[in-house]
């Protein structure tokens, strides 16, 4: 057994040193699954091997941790098959009988089982050289050890005192009655629960401290209730009592909703839904608190037989917030990243104990968020950090060897270019393959057809009308002195053009209303006495002239016509669109053009879309794609026919609440990306 395991470590260190996200273009819906709990995971696997049954765990966690606990089970003498590949391992449990009471063990750097199976062997009795890794070393232990010296353990410490790694002999224990703070670490109070029926008169455990009724020391009492182990609460705390008879025969780990989380978070952050297998409410887990705050950013929350939605395809932005997560304090780095894409700052209190945990973690938040750009301060007297919105630059981020800190940060580089994280490995702790699985969310589009709007997607628009306004006001005679600067007066016009067009698309004009009238009432506006109408004849002769195209748009476009069908999709004037596709070079690389014009009908009308259909000659919507920039126009259109959609962000503008775009891309790199 411990030959397969060595192996299976080697096999999983072997990753990169660094990990580079990129942004998620695709906007789901989501679909993932995570592995089981390892807080659950190894209480139930120290509660099997106490019971006095042979007991399947499935849903078991395999990670670092997980193995740690299981190796030292190992070099203890219990009997365990172990099966990774379908998350299973059988324990024959021994009553609460060492099977080797003289062993030697290694922890690595998993708390739980540093803590657990320090308390579950002390209390046991034998002697056990128990070891850990450095960073295992430097985490608390003392008040977990005074305790048990004061019943009688002894302790050879062989690095700094009250640490990791020590020899530890346990005879004639005699406690009775502890007090335990949970300020440090509830791991201790759970310890001392579990295996506080080893001894014969049982165990009084009074706690104290800032988490006395903290989730994890709930999730341990009801696994006690669980596995069968009786114990009563009283004014201080517990009692359990002595040498129960207890066990089960099966028992199905949750899966982790610490590592859900990650992926719950990007619903507010990218505005997509999420769905995590198996994870369901009610839950052991003091995470699911964390889940359900998403709730205060606008998602919905939805229960479904293969798992909970968390639905954010409804939120266009979100406030940040002001909470207390000393109860699911493992998520303060999570919600440090949601908070730095949203639009105000978010405050997150009484988490001072997250210093002494794999890293110093709050820390880590300030030092990693303000290199990426991010500000971020401590608030002492709350012991709690504030983060401020803002836009992460390129940065690597450091770990800490610290599992969390690397995957919270991933979420920092969802939105933006450049995050690196840094050994990435680390995540082997509890998520071995997490960035396996953020890497499957990046999928490309299956489609057939592209339909590709022209102004300001492929046609820098506003480029050709500047220049198309600037020869018309010359050529009509309006000097500078009354139109302000020609680029001034052409910027003005392009805001006033874009609400006129909105309104055609709205139906609230025509398309003759608009031609007839956009320049005399912008005239008006502007204090000109000019003919309007007049003005639009020489504007639209001097804008069919023009065709400036965005840079690398003839590039995409060659990509996409080696790969797909592609068509122009324009709302415009025939004269116009036909031409500037012509001498621009765009129309080498397209099937064809559908101009509003010609059809009739504009986007985001169904009409525009069935001529489109009709024209490609493809009646399976699924296989269409349309892109473009307008959320009015392409957007809207788009969703509503039923074709996939890439929005063209390339502005960073606020994403619209009521209409859920497929992919949202800031350049043409993105489109590749996806296609």
């Amino acid at each position: 057994m411990r030959n397969n395991m060595q192996n299976n470590m080697q096999k999983d260190m072997m990753v990169n040193d660094t990990y580079e996200v990129k942004r998620l273009c695709n906007r789901g819906p989501f679909c993932v699954k995570v592995p089981g709990s390892k807080s659950i995971t190894n209480r139930a696997l120290m509660l099997a091997a106490m019971s006095e049954r042979r007991c399947e765990l499935t849903g078991v966690l395999f990670s670092d941790d997980s193995r740690a606990f299981l190796d030292c089970l190992g070099r203890l003498g219990f009997e365990l098959i172990i099966d990774e590949e379908n998350e299973r391992v059988v324990i024959q449990g021994t009553g609460g009988v060492i099977p080797n009471n003289t062993a030697s063990v290694d922890v690595r750097s998993a708390g739980t089982a540093a803590r657990f199976l320090t308390v579950m062997l002390a209390l046991a009795g034998g002697d056990y050289e128990m070891n850990s890794s450095k960073q295992m070393a430097k985490r608390p232990m003392e008040p977990l050890l005074k305790i048990l010296r004061d019943g009688g353990v002894e302790f050879e410490f062989l690095g700094e005192e009250g640490h990791f790694p020590f020899i530890m002999h346990s005879h004639d224990i005699h406690l009775s009655s502890v007090t335990v703070d949970t300020t440090v670490s509830s791991q201790f109070t759970s310890a001392l629960l579990m295996a506080g029926t080893l001894l014969d008169a049982g165990l009084d455990i009074n706690v104290t401290g800032s988490r006395t009724e903290g989730s994890y020391i709930k999730m341990t009492l009801s696994m006690l209730e669980q596995f069968g182990i009786s114990y009563t609460r009283h004014d201080s705390g517990y009692r359990v009592a002595g040498h129960q008879s207890y066990g089960l025969g099966s028992y199905v780990v949750e899966p982790d909703i610490s590592a859900a989380s990650y992926f719950y978070s990007m619903a507010p952050i990218l505005g997509c839904d999420v769905r995590v297998e198996r994870v369901h409410r009610p839950s052991l887990q003091g995470d699911m608190k964390y889940v359900e705050t998403l709730g205060t950013l606008g998602c919905v929350l939805e229960e479904s037989k293969e798992g909970l939605w968390v639905k954010g395809s409804g939120v266009s932005s979100y406030h940040g917030i002001t909470i207390d997560m000393n109860d699911f304090s493992d998520q303060t780095m999570t919600m440090a990243a949601v908070a730095v894409y949203a639009d105000t700052p978010t405050s997150i209190y009484n988490v001072g104990h997250i210093r002494y945990q794999e890293s110093d973690r709050m820390a880590a938040i300030i030092n990693e968020l303000t290199g990426m750009g991010i500000k971020c301060e401590e608030i002492p007297q709350y012991d709690g950090i504030r983060i401020f919105p803002g836009k992460p630059q390129p940065v690597e981020v450091e770990t800490y060897e610290d599992h969390r800190i690397a995957m919270a940060m991933s979420l920092t580089g969802l939105g933006a270019d450049g995050v690196v994280i840094k050994n990435p490995g680390c995540c082997r702790k509890t998520f071995e393959n997490y960035f396996e699985v953020l890497d499957s969310l990046y999928t490309k589009a299956d489609v057939d057809v592209i339909l590709l709007d022209n102004d300001n997607t492929i046609m820098d628009f506003d480029e050709c009308a500047r220049r198309a306004v600037a020869i018309s006001l010359e050529k009509a005679g309006i000097h500078a002195g009354k139109a302000d600067t020609a680029v001034g007066f052409a910027d003005r016009f392009l805001v006033h053009n874009t609400s006129m067009w909105q309104k055609l698309e709205r139906r609230e004009i025509t398309r003759q209303e608009l031609l007839d009238t956009r320049w005399q009432l912008f005239f008006e506006k502007e204090g000109i006495d000019y003919d309007g109408k007049a003005f639009e004849a020489i504007y639209r002769d001097e804008l069919t002239k023009q065709h400036v195209l965005y840079e690398g748009a003839l590039e995409l476009l060659k990509y996409l016509s080696e790969r797909y069908d592609v068509y122009i999709a324009t709302n415009g004037i025939t004269r116009t669109q036909t031409r500037r596709i012509a001498e621009s070079g765009v129309g080498k690389y397209i099937k064809g053009c559908f101009i509003s014009e010609q059809i009739g009908a504009d986007k985001p009308s169904e009409k525009y879309f069935d001529a489109c259909m009709n024209g490609i000659g493809i009646y399976d919507r699924s296989r269409v794609m349309i892109i473009g920039d307008s959320l009015t126009s392409d957007m809207k259109g788009g969703v509503q026919y039923g074709i996939k959609t890439c929005w063209l962000n390339r502005a960073g503008a606020v994403r619209p609440q009521g209409l859920h775009c497929d992919y949202v891309v800031k350049c043409y790199e993105d489109i590749e990306r996806i296609l």
